[in-house]
């Protein structure tokens, strides 16, 4: 056939320039940095969570095994079934419950009792089992005693008596 010859370029036409493609390139690699930043962010976070968590597990554990238990806490009905262990050790203690039975919409509360006075040091969220290890990391030298109430609510920090029945209490 026929010999072809070649197009003449348009006058006006330009050809998109080379560094178009990779600002889109460089958009995309930038974005995906970003993504990347904000996992390893929040990766980081969840690996604090998860260390502060264990070190406080850890303390527990330590303070549990320097000896008996400090207190002794009885369930205040013979059909309630739970018990608990305060080991103190300095300022700081490990409070240990078991036999919880479901808070049925409410919550569990754990009172430090100082001169006859309770104060709300935690609110308790027992595992499946009804056990729950708590940390009280300050004032604990103090303690008289302790008692763990069923609330309607979670009290509000600092408050001083209990709303809902006594569950257990200290020996």
């Amino acid at each position: 056939g026929a010999a072809r010859t070649p197009e003449a370029p348009v006058a006006g036409a330009r050809r998109p320039a080379p560094f178009l493609h990779w600002r889109h390139a460089i958009a995309g690699l930038a974005a995906a940095c970003l993504v990347l930043a904000l996992v390893n962010i929040l990766t980081a976070r969840r690996l604090a969570e998860r260390d502060a968590v264990i070190a406080r597990q850890n303390e527990i554990v330590a303070l549990m095994s320097e000896g008996r238990p400090t207190m002794t806490m009885i369930a205040t009905s013979p059909a309630g079934g739970a018990t608990g262990r305060v080991f103190v050790e300095g300022d700081r203690a490990a409070v240990v419950l078991t036999g919880l039975r479901d808070a049925d919409g409410g919550v569990y509360e754990l009172w430090g009792i100082r001169g006859g006075e309770p104060r709300a040091l935690f609110a308790l969220h027992p595992d499946g089992n009804g056990t729950v290890a708590v940390l009280i990391e300050r004032g604990a030298r103090d303690l008289d005693g302790a008692a763990v109430s069923l609330e309607p609510e979670e009290p509000a920090a600092g408050s001083t008596q209990p709303r809902g029945p006594i569950h257990l209490k200290t020996a």
